[in-house]
Formats: structure tokens, C-alpha cells, sequence
């Protein structure tokens, strides 16, 4: 996939500040991430690599420009809580998906934040309320791995840290495709089995199969086929043609007594008569 990486906040605008400054927190986690995403063999798309002030629009646009496949955006809580949290889009889809699995990797290394840490939030048109979500083309949600200005700080306080809730998250992503991998693998399988003889049934298959004479009980050779048609090739000869076919050699005599075959004695082709033995012309 394509994945955008936004690092929230930057230059003029430094998010959350406590312990830790968020803007930097940010940057560190955004920066570490797209080295394992690459490594995982994805393209990413950053929306900013160095401590510059991006709009929220414009970090859209990167994203619908660059056509990505998912857009992950690294931000840190504030307001003296603990925990993390990942918003996805009221309209839920595959940004809840991802949400889901990085929630799951978030949870083996910190503690989520509230019953609902994953949620969505509306803004007053109906919509989404966070233009990173509402703007992009693409499932979009927004991480907060930790609040920075309560004892929560001790968990991004570092540069090795961070670096580990980046490789919570390339997990998440990773959980995510392999879950999309599966729903796709079972959707073919549904699709192959929905033209498959066997769902129409056994017994109407077979009844289709059979010629009508056989299921009547009667001979086949007692109902005369029309010519060239294929019931004709499976009748029974008669007794006489069969006391005659009773002595004319088969297949099964030694090579070197073996009768040249028609096509060698008409010069057909080599091969040809092979596909065309017991045909009609």
C-alpha cells in the first residue's frame, strides 16, 4: 500500500506541552514509523519531515494528491488523563479497522484510555469533526498514544520509547492487511463456489447428466439417435455386427503385428487422426 504518515502540529504550532513538547514526540514517532513501513515494503508519503507548520488542509491534499492507501496521523493527549485513544471516521469502514488493530497493539504496552478508546467524532454538518478525516479520499484515523503533561508522560519520555509506539503501530498495520488479506482469500472462495455445479444440487445435476433413455430404463440402442448427434456414438451394435467385431484384432497385440494405422495409410498429418479417431467428418 500507499500509506501517508502525518506528524500533527509542527513549527508555529506545538500541539500539547507538558513533560514532553508534542509537536517533537510527533515528528520522532512519525519519522521511525515510515522506516518500518518501508521495510514492510509499503510507499509512504510524509506530510512533514522537519519542525515546519503544515495547515490541516494541506495535509489533506498531500494525501489525496499522493492517491495513498491509508492516512495514519501521530498526535499525544493532553488534559492530565492517561491511556490511548484512536479516531476513526463516523462513517467507520476500513479507517475502524485500522483503528481496531493498532488499538490491539497499543493495549500490550499501554493501558487505553476510557471504556471507548476507539471512537468517532461529528462535527455540526453531520460529518466528521476532524479535517484529517473529514478531507481525505482515503480510511483516515488519529493516534494518541499518551498524555504529556500527566505521569503518562514516562511512557514517551525517551527517544527509545517512541520508537516503540512506532513499532506498535507498523504492527497494527501489519494486523490489518493480514485481516484484509483474509476477507479477500474468502471472497473468492465464495465467488468460485457460487458457479460450481455441486450448489446446484447433486441430484439435478446428475438427472441432467444422464441421457433420458437410461433414466427410463429402456436400451439406448433402442432409441435410433439422429446422425452425427452424440448419442449416437454410445449405442449398442447389434448381435451380428458384434460377432462380426469379434474378430478383428485390438489394441492390445504386439507392436510388430500391429496393422498400419488409417492416418499413416491416407499420409494425414502425424497427430491429426489421434484427436479424430471415432469422430464423424
Amino acid at each position: 500500500m500507499t500509506i501517508c504518515v502525518d506528524a500533527g502540529h509542527g513549527g508555529g504550532d506545538p500541539g500539547a506541552v507538558g513533560r514532553v513538547k508534542e509537536k517533537d514526540a510527533n515528528l520522532i514517532v512519525a519519522m521511525a514509523l515510515r522506516e518500518l513501513l518501508w521495510k514492510d515494503g509499503h510507499q509512504v508519503v510524509m506530510t512533514r519531515h522537519a519542525d515546519n507548520t503544515v495547515a490541516l488542509m494541506e495535509r489533506a491534499h498531500v494525501a489525496n494528491l499522493s492517491r495513498t492507501d491509508l492516512f495514519i496521523s501521530i498526535h499525544h493527549n493532553a488534559g492530565g488523563g492517561d491511556g490511548w485513544e484512536a479516531i476513526h471516521s463516523v462513517f467507520h469502514g476500513e479507517g475502524k479497522s485500522l483503528a481496531e488493530c493498532i488499538g490491539a497493539e497499543f493495549s500490550k504496552t499501554q493501558n487505553p484510555h476510557g471504556v471507548s478508546p476507539i471512537y468517532d467524532k461529528k462535527g455540526t454538518h453531520g460529518g466528521d469533526f476532524f479535517t484529517v478525516i473529514s478531507e481525505t479520499k482515503m480510511p483516515a484515523i488519529i493516534l494518541e498514544y499518551a498524555f504529556v503533561d500527566s505521569k503518562d508522560a514516562a511512557a514517551i519520555d525517551s527517544e527509545a520509547e517512541l520508537k516503540g509506539e512506532a513499532k506498535a503501530i507498523a504492527a497494527g498495520v501489519r494486523a490489518y492487511m493480514v485481516m484484509l488479506q483474509a476477507a479477500e482469500r474468502e471472497q473468492a472462495v465464495k465467488d468460485r463456489n457460487s458457479h460450481s455445479p455441486v450448489s446446484k444440487g447433486l441430484a439435478e445435476f446428475t438427472e441432467t447428466a444422464t441421457p433420458a433413455a437410461v433414466v427410463a430404463g429402456e436400451s439406448v440402442a433402442s432409441t435410433p439417435a439422429p446422425a452425427g448427434s452424440t448419442d449416437e456414438l454410445v449405442k449398442q451394435p447389434k448381435p451380428e455386427e458384434a460377432e462380426a467385431m469379434s474378430s478383428v484384432n485390438d489394441d492390445d497385440h504386439k507392436a510388430d503385428q500391429a496393422p498400419a494405422k488409417d492416418s499413416e495409410q491416407a499420409g494425414a498429418p502425424k497427430g491429426k487422426d489421434k484427436y479424430q479417431r471415432g469422430r464423424r467428418a
